[in-house]
Order: C-alpha cells, then sequence, then structure tokens
C-alpha cells in the first residue's frame, strides 16, 4: 500500500512553512497511509474525513481539524449527494504553533494548551469561521498570490480564534 506524504504529494508548487490549498476530489478513498510532513487545519468543506491514528477514529463532517505533523490512517468520502469532496487545507511548520504558544501564552488557557498538545484537535465550525474559509478559498480560486506575511498573519488570526 503506498504511503501518501502530505503536503508534498498534492502541491504541485513550492512549499513553503505556511500553504493555503483548496483541495478537490471527486473519488471517496478509503484507509490510506497518510504522513503529515507538517501539521494542517483541514477546513472539511464538503463530504467527510475520517481519522484513524492512536486515538478512536475522528469522524468530520464540516468541522476544521487540527492535525499535528504525523501518521494515520485517513478516509475521504464523497457527500452523500455523491458530491466531491472538499476542504481548505492550511499546512504549517509545526513549530509555528510553538511560537504562537509561546508568544500567547497568557492568552491561552490551560484546556486550551492541552488540547493542542493532541496529535488531533477537532474545533465546531461557525458563522465566522465559514466566512474566513469562503474568503482564503475566494482568493485561491481567482489565482491570487499569498505572500508568506499574509499567509503568517492569517494562520496567527485562525490560532487566536480557535
Amino acid at each position: 500500500m503506498k504511503i501518501f506524504t502530505i503536503p508534498d504529494d498534492i502541491i504541485t508548487t513550492k512549499i513553503d512553512d505556511i500553504n493555503f490549498l483548496f483541495y478537490q476530489n471527486n473519488k471517496s478513498s478509503e484507509k490510506n497511509k497518510i504522513f503529515f510532513k507538517q501539521s494542517v487545519l483541514s477546513f472539511v468543506l464538503n463530504g467527510e474525513k475520517e481519522i484513524f491514528h492512536a486515538q478512536n477514529p475522528l469522524k468530520i463532517i464540516r468541522d476544521i481539524a487540527l492535525i499535528n505533523a504525523s501518521n494515520c490512517l485517513m478516509t475521504e468520502r464523497l457527500s452523500s449527494n455523491g458530491e466531491n469532496y472538499k476542504a481548505l487545507l492550511i499546512f504549517f511548520n509545526p513549530q509555528k504553533l510553538t511560537e504562537f504558544v509561546v508568544k500567547y501564552q497568557k492568552q491561552i488557557t490551560h484546556v486550551c494548551k492541552n488540547e493542542l498538545a493532541n496529535e488531533i484537535c477537532v474545533f465546531p465550525n461557525d458563522a465566522y469561521l465559514t466566512l474566513f474559509q469562503n474568503s482564503i478559498i475566494d482568493l485561491i480560486t481567482k489565482g491570487n498570490h499569498l505572500s508568506a506575511d499574509f499567509k503568517a498573519i492569517k494562520l496567527e488570526e485562525l490560532f487566536l480564534y480557535l
């Protein structure tokens, strides 16, 4: 069985410390072996993601998963009406999360710090996050260049909100 190295196997351009990708797939996949070289925030927009890790399997539908750099088995399913699986993926060097925790340690609650130490955290989607993801997808699909500074600010904004 092939091991998919992410983000290398799905990003066709230069991989930076922070990468934004609007990902679509027209086929479901079952328990693919995944090696995440970078941590990722995965906004499941359409369809379903299931992650099999050391923890119990996690099913993600329209929520946001923070997956730290690690290995896992992952399933992606098309939506119930057969539409493509879609996700906004934000890949980042794991050091970015550590830098954030150090920078904002007084503002981050103890519970949140414990959650961030997990290999996978799931956050519920809400109106703000929907607007955030739609604005990023709009920029990506219109071919706008996202500068390193822009991506860093947007990632920090997300961390602060989550």
